[in-house]
């Protein structure tokens, strides 16, 4: 009969993390052999519902009445900012953890994700994802397999996508949002979403309006092809490369739940036959047809049943006129 002890590390390693904390606890009392493979690969940590990881100034607000006097330096305009990790257990139960503007701001990171495992929610607001935090996030210890829902709040991007996007592979992710983040137009692309086949809820809103080229008809199509489409995309602020046949050919796949779909601004040419593929979509059978005009765009919101919402902006883009040739 073959000994629990004498299994490779890999098998230990997936039993542990089907395991309990508390039983993972008590295993890696009982010989050497569990405790090193336990407190070496960082397993048995309690498991955290949402961890949000945000940034707060330290700068207390001014008094109401108070005339406040001296003069401005580099310090009073750029205050030290403060993180602050919000754990959720359950419902009710929280636990918030903050560290010192002095102290370092990957280390403070790293010191609590070794204690815990994400179970379903990660938030973050306010911080830099660059290399470093990168390299903390994918970090062997860290399990981010469990990861359902990503946030992104004001956030600043500065990793490639390549690396971005094998951060969110490791995840299986149901919603991903973008909320007033800075970022390299290049990073929303197909490539981001290709391995993403779980995806329910996608929601793009940049800080500054932002053409996304390389987010082409080829993302629908991979949807449309595995038969699992989003529910719910929201593009807003930003322009994109899809296309009125690429939406079209979406709409042939309408699952039965609710779908609200805002593609935002479609860069249309005026040639082609774009114009009556828009036609044929804006009077399509059984759907209710609202025109808006919007800011430099005309908005077109098509809906049916209250079950299904589609939105989105056009704008024609036209050459510009050449200058006449001198003899």
């Amino acid at each position: 009969m073959t000994n629990l002890s004498d299994m490779p590390d890999d098998v230990l390693i997936k039993l542990f993390n089907i395991t309990s904390p508390r039983d993972v606890t008590r295993v890696k009392r009982l010989n050497r052999r569990f405790n090193g493979v336990v407190e070496g690969y960082n397993l048995g940590k309690p498991r955290v519902r949402e961890l949000r990881i945000q940034t707060r100034s330290t700068e207390q607000p001014p008094k109401i009445g108070r005339i406040r006097f001296g003069a401005k330096t580099p310090e009073n305009l750029a205050p030290p900012k403060k993180l602050v990790l919000t754990m959720k257990h359950g419902e009710k139960g929280q636990k918030i953890v903050e560290n010192e503007p002095t102290c370092s701001k990957s280390a403070f990171i790293e010191e609590n994700l070794r204690k815990i495992v994400i179970n379903e929610t990660l938030n973050l607001e306010g911080l830099t994802i660059d290399e470093e935090f990168h390299k903390t996030l994918c970090a062997k210890w860290n399990d981010l397999s469990k990861i359902e829902n990503l946030s992104l709040n004001f956030c600043k991007i500065e990793i490639p996508m390549e690396k971005f996007a094998n951060l969110l592979e490791k995840m299986r992710l149901k919603s991903l949002v973008f909320d007033f983040c800075t970022f390299e137009p290049s990073l929303i692309c197909d490539r981001l979403f290709e391995n993403l086949k779980m995806l329910e809820i996608l929601k793009i809103q940049p800080r500054s309006h932002c053409f996304f080229e390389k987010f082409t008809d080829f993302t629908l199509t991979s949807w449309k092809s595995r038969g699992f489409v989003p529910k719910e995309i929201g593009l807003y602020n930003c322009a994109t490369s899809i296309s009125i046949e690429g939406i079209r050919n979406l709409m042939e796949t309408i699952p039965t739940q609710k779908i609200d779909w805002d593609f935002g601004l479609l860069i249309l040419e005026p040639a082609g036959s774009n114009s009556e593929l828009l036609l044929s979509l804006m009077f399509s059978s059984g759907f209710e047809l609202q025109v808006n005009d919007d800011f430099q765009s005309r908005r077109l919101k098509l809906q049916k049943n209250r079950d299904f919402q589609l939105a989105f902006n056009i704008r024609h883009v036209f050459p510009m006129p050449q200058p006449p040739q001198t003899l």
